[in-house]
């Protein structure tokens, strides 16, 4: 039985790798001084833009996706007769897979006979994309779709993502570090070693 792959931009995968591997991503939004962004793949996506805005002082945001874009992104695949597994980003990290729940159950009540299985990564950037590839190399070698969604859950818990903060006034921005230890930190150059698993 056929199954698509989908996952979300956050997955940090090139355009060749999603045409490849026959991989859909659903974009994430970001707005820069008011204008909103939809980035699919690291090759839509202008980094040098975003992060000079960022040093720059400009406010930017992010937005989850919502159940909507989900519903519209998977439709037409559940009507072509195809089954989906979903890999999304960390629920720990972004409401977008509560919303991938939401479009789940919506969908299925209009198409019954179709399997939607949602995988939460437990992760972001590469980790997710790690993931991705992974499952489109068990598709590959014919695996189904219970069975390699259940070999992600496995391999999901195996996955440790460490990263560096370049300014700890996001992370202050953002609720994770005091005023005071993000001013302090700043002053002394400490760029804290941030870990994911």
């Amino acid at each position: 039985m056929s199954y698509a792959i989908v996952t979300d931009s956050t997955a940090n995968l090139t355009a060749k790798q999603l045409e490849e591997n026959n991989v859909i991503a659903i974009p994430f939004s970001y707005f820069l001084k008011e204008q909103e962004y939809n980035c699919r793949d690291l090759d839509s996506f202008d980094d040098k833009q975003y992060y000079d805005a960022i040093r720059n002082g400009a406010k930017v945001t992010t937005s989850q996706i919502n159940p909507q874009r989900y519903i519209d992104s998977m439709q037409p695949l559940l009507e072509a007769g195809e089954d989906i597994l979903f890999i999304g980003i960390s629920s720990g990290i972004s409401g977008s897979y509560a919303s991938a729940e939401m479009a789940r159950k919506q969908l299925l009540e209009e198409y019954p006979e179709r399997r939607i299985e949602l995988i939460d990564s437990l992760c972001a950037g590469l980790g997710e994309g790690l993931l991705v590839l992974k499952a489109a190399k068990c598709r590959l070698n014919g695996m189904e779709l219970q069975e390699t969604a259940q070999r992600l859950l496995s391999v999901r818990e195996r996955i440790y993502q460490v990263f560096i903060v370049d300014d700890l006034m996001h992370l202050r921005r953002t609720g994770r570090l005091s005023n005071m230890g993000a001013i302090v930190g700043s002053v002394l150059g400490i760029k804290p070693l941030l870990k994911g698993n």
